[in-house]
């Protein structure tokens, strides 16, 4: 997988079960401090004023319901007025159903990047690959290529 970002000329990392998510979302939102949102960094580690700052959108490449799950209540401790995942790609339905605070929310689910809505696609600034080990390097790949066209 390094070997493809780098191909591509992509920034990106690879994180094995021995991350966790909490740790995942901070790298990445570290990352978008150089992109979108100034952030304030104190010894490499992201304070709540920083986080409740950052507005990242993030459409997730596969349907891991206790991932896209933990996001959404983080979000809502966050203080966040919306979800911050906006889709899954994922084949099977239309939507999924999460809970957001006390609400129950149905985020959309696309077949594949392609047909996601070419504002959603711009918009997105986070894509997160809860694809099992053996697919994530192809879903990835599938996901790059078509952004690309």
């Amino acid at each position: 997988m390094n070997a493809y970002l780098e191909k591509a000329g992509l920034l990106g990392t690879v994180a094995g079960p021995e991350l966790l998510l909490s740790d995942i979302i901070t790298q990445a939102l570290a990352r978008l401090q150089n992109r979108r949102t100034p952030m304030k960094l104190a010894a490499n580690i992201l304070t709540i004023d920083s986080l409740r700052q950052a507005d990242p959108v993030i459409v997730s490449l596969g349907n891991h319901q206790g991932i896209i799950q933990s996001m959404l209540d983080y979000d809502y401790l966050l203080g966040r007025s919306i979800p911050s995942v906006k889709a899954i790609v994922a084949g099977g339905r239309r939507t999924t159903r999460f809970f957001f605070g006390h609400q129950e929310i149905a985020l959309p689910m696309y077949p594949s990047v392609a047909d996601l809505p070419p504002a959603l696609r711009q918009s997105t600034n986070l894509v997160l690959n809860v694809g099992s080990g053996r697919r994530v390097v192809e879903s990835t790949a599938a996901a790059w290529q078509s952004c690309q066209t």
